[in-house]
């Protein structure tokens, strides 16, 4: 006969471990922690009042608080509410257990078998991220957990999280305090649309964003941007309208053979993208006989070129220059004189980093050389497309054209920036100078590179004090 173990003995022993099988994945509900236990389960015209027993992020186990005539068998769909607090969440749920209690009551174990959304994809994978956050149960005291963002837009988000018994299910409202930032709490608020495990131990749910703030998406953009290499034009695709990148950006000149090379090749990608050269001509194609005798400014994300632009310095009147190679005669208009400005040629941008501030950028850093190499004008060209770009920038026509032996004949107008509407917004929008040339005539006042009169120095606190007040004109918009 088996002996009855005494459950006081000290050296009592299970006998068989392995039959004191769990599940991990559920807690009791904890019923005076603002989370109302109570579901309604409707049948036809009546509606039963059941108790949770305990409750998973996929499941519940339910108790019904009176007698039930109702006969449930095994697979049928239910559907029902669960309260919590001032919230309340529908769920699709199907039966998986079903015991009798005395009392005609009945205990069912239900499986969530809907989603209020379906869910989300991304094509991105999760190591492109590693963007980690705090969320605060909204239900539970002191429930923190750490989520991992492995797939996000300015929209959405998909997360997983480690722990087992954090609770969360469609509808439910999430706020995220993003690890991003040391000097202010970036916040993501958003409503659960969906929630999976496919690991055990592992939670996935999808997060619809409903609040976040400029500040926070720029923290993402720069997040992915600097220790991810994410292109610009991806960072568009997912919905973010960032555009300043280019303090993110490194500009320096060409240094290598090699780094030539890379030169044509983006040349060629540039031109190619622009329906401005034919795609069949080789990276060969695009050196210049003037690249020998030119400095090249070259933009680097990281160690990806994405901008390109040749600065030729003519030291004598009789060097030919490129905007003046069709015309047999030289210049049919009066120029200042060649060793007084630079003439800057084949400005290029890769297409997945158009649409940004990179051109502001490179322009803003041919302002710096002009400058410090103690010229006085920036000579170039442009087509029709791209002409009220450079227009806002400063640049003014010469009033000549000429067809580009290149580019597939287009028209390029000839085109010259006077240094004085860099250095104090000569003829140009005091918000276009303040974005584009304010930092850099700090810096370059800063050592000593120019030197401001009275005027020049009023000129430029006039325009500081008209963007300011468009600034809280916009402010006010809002």
């Amino acid at each position: 006969m088996h002996k009855k173990q005494d459950l006081r003995d000290p050296k009592y022993k299970p006998e068989d471990v392995l039959s004191d099988q769990r599940c991990l994945r559920r807690i009791p509900v904890r019923e005076n922690e603002g989370v109302r236990a109570l579901l309604s389960v409707s049948d036809g015209a009546a509606s039963y009042h059941f108790k949770v027993v305990d409750i998973s992020s996929m499941g519940f186990c339910i108790e019904s608080e009176e007698p039930i005539a109702h006969r449930f068998s095994k697979g049928d769909s239910i559907d029902f509410a669960l309260s919590c607090w001032d919230d309340s969440f529908r769920f699709i749920c199907a039966i998986c257990h079903i015991a009798m209690l005395d009392q005609d009551r009945v205990r069912l174990g239900l499986m969530r078998t809907g989603s209020s959304r379906e869910k989300q994809l991304f094509d991105h994978p999760s190591d492109r991220i590693s963007l980690t956050a705090t969320t605060h149960h909204p239900y539970y005291y002191n429930e923190d957990v750490i989520v991992r963002i492995t797939g996000i837009s300015e929209k959405e988000c998909v997360l997983e999280c480690d722990d087992p018994e954090f609770l969360v299910w469609p509808s439910m409202p999430i706020l995220l305090e993003l690890h991003i930032s040391f000097e202010r709490h970036d916040k993501i608020e958003g409503q659960v649309t969906w929630v999976e495990t496919p690991d055990h131990g592992k939670t996935r749910f999808g997060l619809e964003i409903r609040q976040i703030s400029d500040k926070t998406k720029e923290a993402i953009v720069r997040h992915l941007f600097q220790l991810h290499d994410w292109k610009p034009q991806e960072l568009r695709e997912m919905g973010f309208a960032f555009k300043g990148y280019r303090p993110l950006i490194k500009f320096r000149s060409l240094r290598t053979h090699n780094e030539y090379l890379e030169v044509l090749k983006l040349r060629r990608q540039a031109y190619v993208s622009a329906n401005k050269i034919d795609p069949k001509s080789t990276d060969t194609d695009l050196a210049s006989e003037l690249d020998r005798k030119s400095r090249i400014l070259v933009a680097y994300h990281h160690t990806r070129l994405v901008g390109t632009v040749s600065l030729l310095f003519p030291d004598h009147e009789e060097m030919i220059l490129d905007t003046e190679r069709t015309f047999e005669n030289g210049y049919p208009v009066k120029l200042p004189s060649k060793t007084k400005m630079i003439e800057i040629a084949r400005l290029c941008i890769t297409p997945d980093y158009r649409a940004t501030d990179i051109l502001w950028g490179m322009i803003e850093h041919i302002y710096r050389i002009l400058i410090t190499s103690g010229r006085e004008y920036v000579l170039s060209s442009t087509d029709d497309h791209m002409w009220t770009l450079y227009k806002q920038m400063g640049f003014e026509k010469v009033g000549i054209s000429y067809n580009h032996p290149v580019l597939k004949g287009i028209e390029h107008h000839v085109m010259i920036l006077n240094k004085n509407s860099a250095l104090f917004g000569k003829g140009i929008s005091p918000f276009v100078w303040y974005k584009l040339y304010n930092d850099m005539t700090a810096y370059l006042t800063a050592i000593d590179a120019v030197q401001l009169n009275v005027y020049q120095r009023a000129r430029i606190n006039l325009n500081k004090s008209l963007y300011a007040i468009f600034r809280y004109y916009l402010k006010l918009k809002k």
